[in-house]
């Protein structure tokens, strides 16, 4: 991870993202979860879920999946399951996840699916 990080504690990063070498995140940023910021971009306000970002200043280039399934990622939160259910679900979620596939998952691992 390359990069400008000013003031880096008062940064918040979010679980799962990729940031591109270069990139400079201005103060007080937040950096959503499984969101990806391209390189060399100026990052000055908030990036939400799973956003793709780039440029100076950054802008959303476009979002990895829909409304409904960032929702249902991020109510899954995969990355706190234990390391044997992650390798269990890898293929599913390395595929394009679909909304039933999800929420499989979701009853699955977190016994319900919420509406947000």
């Amino acid at each position: 991870m390359g990069g400008h990080l000013y003031h880096q504690r008062r940064c918040h990063y979010r679980q799962r993202r990729v940031i591109g070498h270069g990139t400079t995140i201005l103060f007080g940023v937040t950096v959503g979860d499984g969101a990806v910021i391209a390189a060399n971009a100026t990052v000055v306000k908030d990036v939400m879920p799973y956003d793709v970002v780039g440029g100076n200043p950054a802008k959303v280039i476009k979002s990895r999946f829909s409304g409904e399934i960032k929702a249902l990622l991020l109510q899954l939160a995969w990355w706190g399951l234990p390391v044997e259910v992650i390798r269990d679900i890898n293929k599913r979620l390395s595929e394009a996840p679909s909304v039933e596939g999800v929420k499989a998952l979701l009853r699955q691992y977190r016994g319900d699916v919420h509406r947000e």
